[in-house]
């Protein structure tokens, strides 16, 4: 089935009727005639106009978000910014409004057939120095949207404000990396031709690829084609179309998940383990159920969607007798990234929020919408944001603490950083000559060196009953021979 997505900066939006409306709003129009669902930025509505938009046509609904409301405050020339999400009326049972609690952004969570897919509509502040820490915040949000949302299909579509084509565009580098950092496609990049735009500067005459598309890896695989409508172009922006083929969306099988990592040292079991774990593995995977028609299905290029899920559940089932029969014998990972530069300073009071707020929500009941799911999910924001500064400034950070260590005549913790910074922890073989465990090997060297300097059988004697006879005269062949029965490589160094 196919499905079109459009994304439109309309610079202003009209939801009334009158014909100097409809005439503002023909591009829309246009739009809505040939797609599923387009996303609008900047609307320049007022909240109290949003439900209005319901109301530009009888085929069509829609929702929005607002910068302004006009109980609270008064307007100083056009309102600034928002967004809207406008779909097709038939999509209505399969439709689900997703609101971040933001004036930037509004998504929609579609259902189709036993999947789902979420499209996002966003707009960014434009391109300055100070609008860079905003810029940031707003990646830091969409990706705690991302990991928070329970769906493998996204569609993050918009005005992103980020000059892809211009390599000294800061914006275009930091949203670049958000999307390499976190494992997401830049759609727009990858199927649009290189010289490709979507805004043309009234002032200075220069065209700009300023729209963009992010997706993850399962909906970029569903797009077939992504286009430019360059005649359609009534303003500065242009809008862009995508066409996606919605039935191959990946059916998700639920997993259960550990809240806590969990690791298995092979190299500290004793045999007793091993023999326990192969006992434990024997007797969980004795317990499941094999698909003998998936398993015999002789079509490599089978499509039956129970033979498919049949062999996902018998893979499910595998990895879970594995997990539980080595979980006894497991270490809890204590991984933290406190020990980074600028954590105290930066990161710490934002996470303790972050573990507060996340808490609270969890004892609520765990609600996807509210004010504890509102304040969790700001809290992770300003965690995930603080988080990324010190990793992104670690040197510059590390350096101005090992200067104030030396001008605080610290030394004891200046060296500490110093060996912490080059790995003076010397990494330790897990296996020699076939043998594995920390005590294994430390029986391995002990039988060694036992053997090596004990290679000549002697009799004990006291040193004080020993005697001395002056008139017994030693060889030079003598010692020699008994020098040649000793074993080599008894010295510590290369000597």
């Amino acid at each position: 089935m196919a499905f079109f997505l459009v994304s439109y900066n309309a610079r202003g939006l009209r939801v009334g009727q009158s014909e100097g409306d409809r005439a503002r709003r023909i591009v829309v129009d246009k739009l809505m005639g040939g797609c599923d669902v387009l996303c609008i930025q900047e609307t320049f509505l007022a909240k109290q106009d949003l439900a209005r938009l319901n109301n530009i046509n009888k085929d069509i609904h829609g929702a929005g978000e607002s910068t302004t409301d006009l109980n609270t405050k008064h307007v100083k020339g056009r309102i600034p910014g928002g967004v809207a999400v406008l779909w097709h009326r038939k999509y209505d049972n399969m439709v689900k409004v997703l609101r971040l609690g933001v004036d930037w952004a509004i998504g929609l969570e579609i259902h189709f057939r036993d999947c789902k897919f979420v499209i996002l509509s966003i707009h960014t502040p434009y391109e300055c120095a100070q609008n860079e820490d905003e810029y940031i915040i707003r990646l830091a949000a969409i990706l705690t949207f991302i990991q928070d949302i329970d769906c493998t299909c996204i569609f993050i579509v918009g005005d992103m404000n980020a000059d892809i084509a211009d390599d000294k565009s800061l914006f275009a580098k930091h949203l670049k990396q958000f999307c390499v950092e976190n494992g997401l496609r830049l759609s727009s990049q990858d199927l649009l031709p290189k010289e490709s735009y979507t805004y043309v500067s009234d002032a200075w005459h220069t065209a700009s690829l300023l729209d963009h598309c992010i997706c993850t890896a399962d909906a970029h695989a569903l797009i077939d084609k992504m286009q430019i409508r360059y005649d359609l172009a009534t303003s500065d922006h242009m809008p862009f179309t995508l066409k996606c083929n919605i039935n191959d969306i990946p059916k998700l099988i639920p997993v259960e998940v550990s809240a806590k990592s969990e690791t298995l040292d092979w190299s500290n079991l004793t045999s007793e383990d091993i023999y326990a774990y192969h006992q434990r593995t024997h007797m969980y995977l004795g317990q499941t159920d094999i698909p003998r028609d998936a398993i015999l299905c002789r079509d490599i290029n089978c499509i039956k969607q129970e033979h498919c899920s049949q062999l996902c559940s018998l893979y499910n089932e595998i990895v879970d007798a594995l997990i539980k029969s080595g979980r006894p014998m497991c270490k809890r990972r204590k991984g933290s990234h406190s020990g980074k530069p600028g954590w105290n300073r930066y990161v710490d009071k934002a996470h303790a929020e972050a573990r507060i707020a996340f808490k609270v929500w969890s004892e609520s009941g765990k609600h996807r919408s509210g004010p504890f799911f509102e304040n969790k999910k700001h809290a992770n924001t300003r965690f995930k944001y603080a988080l990324r500064y010190i990793k992104r400034n670690e040197n510059r950070l590390r350096s101005e603490s090992l200067a104030c260590k030396l001008q605080n005549n610290t030394y004891n913790d200046f060296w500490k950083e110093i060996r912490k910074l080059n790995n003076c922890r010397t990494s330790l073989p897990m296996n020699i000559d076939g043998i594995t465990g920390s005590r294994n090997i430390c029986q391995l060297w002990h039988n060694y060196y036992y053997e090596l300097f004990n290679c000549i059988k002697s009799n004990l004697a006291a040193v004080d009953a020993s005697g001395y006879d002056e008139g017994v005269t030693v060889a030079p062949q003598e010692v020699f021979e008994a020098v040649d029965k000793l074993k080599h490589n008894k010295s510590c160094g290369i000597d």
